[in-house]
Order: C-alpha cells, then structure tokens, then sequence
C-alpha cells in the first residue's frame, strides 16, 4: 500500500489542476456574467450607453476619460474579470449590445462549453 501513496497523490494534485474547469463551475461562471451583466446595466443607465471595447470592464470600476464622470460610481464592490477556469472574461460590443462570454475548460470560444450572456440595445438615459 506504501508504494501506491505518491502515485495516487500525483493523480489527486493532477486533478485539482483541472478541477475549477469542471461541469460543476458552469453556474459560477453563469453567475459572475450575471453580475457583471447586472453592473454593465447600471452603468449604462449613468451613461447612456454600453461600455466600449476599449473600456472594457474595467469602466465598471474606475471613471475614464471618454466617460461622464459626473455620473459615475462603482458599479461593483470588486472586479473579478477571471472565469472559473481562471482565464478572462470576454466583453464584446456586438451590434448595438454586448456579449460575455466565458471560455469554458476547453478554452475556446464557440464551443457547446462556454458560458455566454448576450445583452440587446443601451437603454435611454
């Protein structure tokens, strides 16, 4: 039984690398989009508009130039821009609304494992 420890600890360590990427971390990943959906919202209603690609989500915590500064506050207590798989949360203007997108454990984009919120028209300020 004494040989088989390091083995079977290697097999454990070599899950643990893999594990945050599993199936069961899709409904964190649906939850941290929805956040920062709801975030995004908020803002746009200050704004009057999505943020931009450049902006990114990063507008959501700090007031940049191109912005009305006037208007803004922090629209989250914390910026987690990670997915579970520990890789970036994808933000994208798509038409006139935006896209989230986690990659999932595969890592690519548009694949049946990525997690997505799409988001239609700005509202009007």
């Amino acid at each position: 039984m004494r040989g088989w420890a390091p083995i079977l600890l290697a097999l454990l360590c070599l899950s643990c690398e893999y594990a945050p990427c599993g199936h069961a971390y899709r409904s964190r990943d649906q939850t941290r989009l929805q956040e920062l959906r709801s975030a995004i919202w908020l803002w746009s209603l200050d704004q009057g508009r999505w943020p931009t690609e450049a902006e990114g989500l990063d507008a959501l915590v700090r007031c940049a130039p191109s912005m009305n500064c006037a208007q803004f506050r922090v629209y989250l207590a914390r910026l987690n821009k990670l997915d579970s798989c520990r890789r970036p949360i994808q933000y994208e203007v798509a038409g006139s609304g935006f896209r989230l997108r986690a990659l999932g454990a595969d890592g690519k984009a548009g694949t049946v494992d990525d997690v997505v919120v799409i988001e239609g028209a700005a509202p009007k300020p």
